[in-house]
């Protein structure tokens, strides 16, 4: 199953609603032809569409490759790293919660693109992971066309105790260690993916 936001909303893609029975207002449309979604997807880039929606269809993968065809295809990587205390970093950037992540570069690894990006985000070094954790999947416009973009996220850890180094040139304001049972702040003011994210280790 695939979960991509565009303009913050879910838009679902699977074989069958079994994963989504709880689910409240999720509209269900099943697509016999794989082209049936993308006047789906212009409704949620227009804002029409305002609340989330599943489509159904045998083969998940080729739906997503169909319907997304006309995008431009970026990944990315980050991670969700906790320190000895257990503690999780965070970045404030444009003014929002987010977690350290960015591009892959040419012929880059996910993996090794994770730990790159915390280190040039915060600068911290010597972190490891310990596991991969689910992707997530986001469209958003891009100076005259659309990108779906996926995000590798991984779990890592760090036991040093360097100063954080926020990356000003990537509008990172703010890096800090929190403590994961007091993020409602956080939770207010982030990503619908990003919070995805941090549900998984906290």
């Amino acid at each position: 199953m695939y979960k991509v936001f565009i303009n913050n909303i879910p838009l679902y893609l699977a074989a069958d609603d079994k994963l989504l029975t709880e689910q409240q207002g999720l509209v269900k449309i099943k697509c016999s032809d794989p082209k049936e979604g993308k006047p789906v997807v212009q409704q949620f880039k227009n804002g029409t569409i305002k609340k989330p929606v599943l489509l159904i269809h045998p083969d998940p993968d080729f739906l997503v490759k169909t319907i997304f065809n006309d995008h431009k295809f970026i990944a990315a990587a980050g991670g969700v790293v906790e320190n000895a205390e257990g503690k999780i970093l965070l970045i404030f950037r444009n003014g929002k919660w987010d977690l350290p992540k960015g591009k892959l570069e040419e012929g880059e690894i996910t993996d090794l693109a994770a730990l790159r990006e915390v280190e040039e985000e915060c600068g911290i070094h010597n972190h490891t992971i310990d596991k991969e954790l689910y992707s997530t999947y986001h469209c958003y416009p891009l100076t005259g066309f659309w990108v779906f973009k996926t995000t590798y996220w991984y779990k890592m850890q760090y036991n040093g105790q360097e100063t954080l180094v926020p990356q000003k040139e990537e509008g990172i304001e703010l890096a800090e260690w929190r403590d994961k049972n007091n993020l409602k702040d956080v939770f207010d003011n982030t990503f619908e993916s990003i919070k995805d994210v941090l549900k998984q280790i906290v």
